[in-house]
């Protein structure tokens, strides 16, 4: 056994008792020190007086402990100690009644200890009263109120009272802190059990929602993402050996997307996009389609800090679309042979002098009718065509304003014909680098929008400035307007407004949508704001010289 178990087992029966300490170490630790205030009084001579009071003072000491070691330890409780502290004032007072009392009167600290830690504010009156009791007054019925009488019998129940007076406080002080930090613990813990609960839910709705989510931080780094948007990046990464972005397709499902075109890519690198079409995974079996939307996210303060890319599962309309873009085209196709003829004679027909000036008016019907038919053909093919996915592009460095000066150039028969005014906004060359002849398409389809949307006597406005890393492409008329429930559905192919409709003004509705299509792939935006009787405005932002992603 070595020395440290030896000595637990020496101070077991000194131990706590539920909380308590066990009056029996109190008492002997309390004997000791009068026992040695008496050797010491012996060793330096100090004299015991008439009636050996210090003597007597170490007896009752000894005495009462002797009572507390036969005590049950059921009584070993609180009331105990506090009549032991009371008692042991007794042995201060009568070893107080010698001469000399030395270190006894220093004794009276401990009982003041006991009382004040285990009844508090009581504890402290019961020491002052007890202080007085058995010590001030029994030391001033034997010395008297004259010399050294007060100065042995004041000080005592004084300072024992002050002890246990702030030892009482200290207990309660730091007994309400206690309680307080226990109910602030308390509190963080049902607020913490709260968070964990909100959080637990916000996450089961966010993995339970059947669009796929992802969240990017200002510096376009992941943040998060819901298992949706995890299910679609597995159909392209089915394995490890697969080089990001693996089997990832644009909207034809046979051209690979490389990482700067992804959807993350481009919401990193701050763009917004809509409805940007693609495939994940080879398998035809099991590959999806998705439509994938990126939007910055903006502090209340206006500072950007992150994005937000949302996908959605759109693998039966493209099935759909295909077979109707099949049909269409092959249709167009088949249109365009006889087309051709029908054009051809008409001009040979037209070119004989021999006709009549009646025959002459209705072939000049058939020609304008034929090129009607033409146009939508073409246009047809065209949107098909795009529909594939993003357009290919032949980038180059371009002046923007220039391609909007040769559109409006073009357009002023038009706009001279209908009766609209037309103007530009242009200040000096605008750079941007893309493809000229597609960008002049989306032009040319604006301006001659404007003029065919607004009445005779009305204006037209197209303005192209730049915007830090973006350039913008305004066109801005006061025609008859697009109403808020039609706005949503403009850029959808052969979509046609109400208005338009009414009015009898021609087109197929397709105008717009390759314009869209155009724009998003060189990595831009399209946007319309209109009110019905008062006008429009389309623009068109683009990067001044970022790839498409």
């Amino acid at each position: 056994m070595d020395q440290s178990e030896r000595l637990r087992r020496a101070l077991r029966p000194f131990a706590w008792v539920d909380g308590d300490p066990d009056p029996r170490g109190l008492q002997a630790g309390f004997v000791l020190l009068v026992v040695l205030d008496r050797l010491l009084r012996r060793a330096g001579g100090v004299p015991l007086g008439d009636g050996n009071w210090p003597l007597r003072g170490a007896a009752l000491a000894l005495l009462i402990l002797l009572v507390v070691m036969v005590l049950p330890r059921s009584w070993r409780r609180t009331p105990v100690i506090a009549a032991l502290a009371v008692a042991d004032l007794g042995v201060v007072g009568v070893s107080s009644l010698g001469p000399q009392d030395g270190g006894t009167s220093l004794l009276v600290v401990l009982p003041a200890l006991w009382l004040g830690n285990r009844l508090r504010m009581p504890g402290a009156l019961i020491t002052v009263a007890g202080s007085l009791l058995l010590i001030t007054l029994p030391s001033l019925a034997v010395h008297g109120l004259e010399g050294e009488g007060l100065s042995r019998a004041v000080p005592m129940p004084v300072a024992a009272g002050l002890v246990a007076l702030a030892l009482a406080a200290g207990l309660d002080l730091a007994e309400l802190a206690r309680r307080q930090a226990e109910e602030g613990e308390q509190r963080l813990q049902r607020t913490l059990e709260t968070l964990e609960a909100e959080r637990q839910t916000s996450q089961e709705v966010f993995d339970g929602a059947d669009v796929g989510l992802m969240l990017l931080d200002e510096r376009g780094r992941l943040v998060g993402m819901n298992r949706r948007y995890e299910e679609f990046i597995r159909l392209s990464l089915p394995g490890d050996d697969l080089p990001w972005p693996g089997d990832t397709f644009a909207a034809d499902g046979t051209t690979r997307l490389t990482a700067d075109q992804l959807p993350s890519a481009r919401a990193a690198r701050g763009e917004e996009f809509e409805d940007y079409r693609m495939w994940s995974g080879a398998d035809p079996a099991t590959r999806r389609a998705v439509s994938v939307s990126g939007r910055r996210s903006v502090s209340p303060a206006g500072n950007v800090v992150g994005a937000v890319v949302a996908a959605t599962d759109i693998t039966e309309l493209m099935r759909a679309l295909a077979v109707k873009e099949e049909f269409v085209a092959t249709v167009s196709h088949e249109l365009r042979t006889p087309l051709t003829s029908i054009v051809g004679y008409v001009a040979i027909l037209l070119e004989d002098d021999t006709l009549s000036a009646q025959a002459v008016a209705q072939l000049r019907v058939v020609e304008r009718n034929a090129a009607r038919l033409t146009a939508l053909v073409e246009a047809l093919l065209q949107e098909a065509h795009h529909a594939g996915g993003p357009v290919p592009l032949e980038r180059e460095e371009v002046d923007l304003a220039r391609i909007a000066i040769a559109s409006v150039d073009a357009a002023a028969p038009m706009a001279l014909a209908e009766g609209v005014e037309i103007e530009c906004d242009l200040r000096g060359p605008v750079l941007v680098v893309a493809d000229p002849q597609l960008l002049a398409q989306v032009v040319d389809n604006l301006v001659s929008n404007a003029i065919k949307y607004t009445p005779r006597g009305g204006r037209a406005r197209v303005s192209v400035r730049r915007d830090g890393e973006r350039v913008e492409l305004t066109v801005a008329d006061n025609g008859i307007g697009i109403s808020e429930a039609e706005r949503g559905q403009l850029f959808t192919r052969f979509f046609r407004t109400r208005a338009a409709t009414e009015s009898a003004i021609q087109g197929v509705g397709l105008g717009l949508s390759i314009a869209k299509a155009i724009v998003e792939s060189h990595g831009g935006r399209i946007e319309v704001d209109s009110e019905c009787g008062r006008g429009s405005v389309f623009r068109v932002s683009l990067p001044v010289g970022t790839e498409a992603g």
